[in-house]
């Protein structure tokens, strides 16, 4: 549907019936229109239109109800034609600032509050998905006794995400052993990208300097024991919050609609996948997949909104908000780009820092 002026009627009771809908759930009636707005049409041209609109496949008509619903075509035109951007309420906004602020120099700990924060404030599921873990490199590492035979490595990287591993040995290691071990890695691995620290490792195993040979044996056998761990696996971190929000929501009383939402939704594998799609190296304002458009079968009778955020300048991580396709989009689209906007801020502040230190 072009924006002209012999469409500007129908685009009209297209804006009305989406509001509508996405307020009540329920199904729009033309006299439902009339009554709500003031239109300057009567309710037979209401009709006429509602007709039309429903030709071009913008709205349907579900089962045997009189009322229509907005498609995922018409949602589209919508948000990108006729939604106007609801303003965030102040309190609203220093409320997802806190989420950042209170958690400063501990990335991980911003990625698991800011989703949590956003989720309550927008009722919908939140994501944040942190995807440049594969570039970060090692800023320090801090081996800690937890007994005799168990130790915790803390690994801090660049951007500040904080990673904790438990090790168990099948033979006890000393406190001072540890800490030598901790000052030969910090000082033979700093500024190492992740991906390379068992690499490199091995290169020092392999020199024939007695004092090298034995620490770097023993900081294999750290690395080793997390062979398997995610830390050389995966590319990213995410954390996903909410998904109580989307079983309150009528669309998800239908059990099977349920069912493929969850079981996307609690894989953190299938769910990084599905953001991967979203990703955009530019992202300076929040993208919508709109039911169908979502590749991912489980998804397709939802929405996702994903905003990204940058360190110096690139985008290294993004935020979703996950609902039914009849969720708020005017309110969701600027609480999760401000999210993002609020993410970029702590995060450079963050590495200027890093910088400074």
């Amino acid at each position: 549907m072009n924006v002209s002026a012999s469409n500007e009627r129908k685009s009209s009771i297209l804006e009305s019936l989406t509001s509508l809908y996405i307020n009540t759930a329920r199904p729009v009636s033309s006299s439902l229109i009339k009554d709500e707005f003031d239109l300057s049409v009567s309710s037979a041209t209401i009709r006429n239109i509602l007709v039309e609109l429903e030709e071009l496949g913008y709205i349907e008509q579900p089962h045997t109800s009189s009322g229509r619903i907005p498609t995922d075509k018409g949602y589209r035109f919508y948000i990108d034609t006729l939604m106007k951007k609801q303003n965030i309420r102040d309190e609203e906004k220093n409320e997802l600032k806190l989420a950042c602020l209170s958690s400063a120099h501990k990335t991980q700990e911003i990625i698991d509050k800011t989703s949590e924060i956003l989720a309550e404030i927008s009722n919908e599921a939140a994501i944040n998905f942190f995807f440049n873990l594969s570039d970060s490199v090692l800023k320090h590492i801090e081996l800690i006794n937890l007994s005799l035979m168990q130790v915790l490595v803390v690994l801090i990287t660049d951007s500040g995400i904080v990673r904790n591993y438990i090790v168990n040995f099948n033979e006890s290691i000393s406190t001072g052993e540890l800490k030598r071990i901790s000052n030969f890695l910090n000082e033979n691995l700093k500024n190492t990208p992740l991906v390379d620290i068992k690499t490199k490792l091995y290169t020092l195993l392999n020199e024939h300097n007695l004092v090298y040979l034995q620490l770097a044996h023993e900081a294999c056998r750290i690395f080793d024991a997390l062979e398997a761990d995610e830390l050389f696996e995966r590319d990213y971190d995410i954390h996903q919050d909410g998904i109580n929000n989307i079983m309150n929501q009528p669309e998800f009383f239908n059990l099977e609609y349920l069912k493929d939402v969850l079981d996307v939704f609690e894989s953190k594998e299938r769910l990084a996948e599905i953001l991967k799609d979203s990703f955009e190296p530019d992202f300076n304002n929040a993208k919508v997949t709109i039911g169908k458009e979502n590749r991912c079968k489980g998804f397709q009778n939802c929405s996702l909104v994903t905003a990204g955020y940058k360190i110096k300048d690139k985008t290294v991580g993004m935020f979703g908000l996950l609902g039914p396709t009849r969720m708020a989009y005017s309110r969701m689209l600027p609480l999760v780009e401000y999210m993002a906007e609020m993410m970029t801020e702590t995060l450079n502040d963050f590495s200027r820092d890093e910088r400074d230190e």
